[in-house]
């Protein structure tokens, strides 16, 4: 199982200031992941203990004869856009709505055969608490693939059975 960032939003804060995605290979009998933080280095990559993450997104294993688990953890806030209810292009104090944030990340199973199946799932992110919302699966004929996704396990930490 793989997953890819490109669907992911741009112009994403924290603290006001810009979120970077970086996608990590696979090793170590771990998937690859994302990691989105703010590269307090300005170097463009992640930096462990210099630069602060936001959140990542990992598949637990590199290989696998029927599932995947993919966990989504959120480390910091999001920035969410101030409310103006009135129009005057001023943030309003008071009013303020509950936003739902959609952090749209693509999957792609293959299985032995070389045949593929991809689908996008949904994670997000509502008061600083993430979930899992709704997938849609791409399904390719013949291919004997099946995506699922399970989010019923609570917690911060949630995880997706693939």
């Amino acid at each position: 199982l793989t997953i890819d960032k490109s669907l992911l939003p741009a112009g994403l804060t924290s603290e006001g200031e810009p979120v970077i995605y970086e996608l990590l290979p696979a090793g170590g009998g771990q998937g690859n992941g994302i990691v989105a933080f703010v590269d307090a280095d300005s170097d463009g990559k992640f930096t462990d203990g210099v630069d602060r993450l936001v959140f990542d997104v990992k598949v637990q294993e590199d290989k696998s004869d029927s599932e995947f688990h993919v966990v989504f953890t959120l480390y910091d806030n999001i920035d969410n856009a101030a409310p103006d209810q009135n129009g005057d292009g001023r943030a309003d104090l008071l009013g303020a709505n509950e936003q739902i944030l959609d952090l749209p990340v693509k999957l792609t199973a293959e299985d032995s055969d070389g045949s593929t199946l991809s689908t996008v799932m949904h994670l997000g992110v509502e008061d600083d608490i993430p979930f899992f919302g709704e997938a849609s699966a791409e399904f390719s004929e013949g291919s004997g693939l099946l995506i699922t996704i399970d989010s019923t396990e609570p917690g911060i930490n949630r995880k997706s059975v693939v």
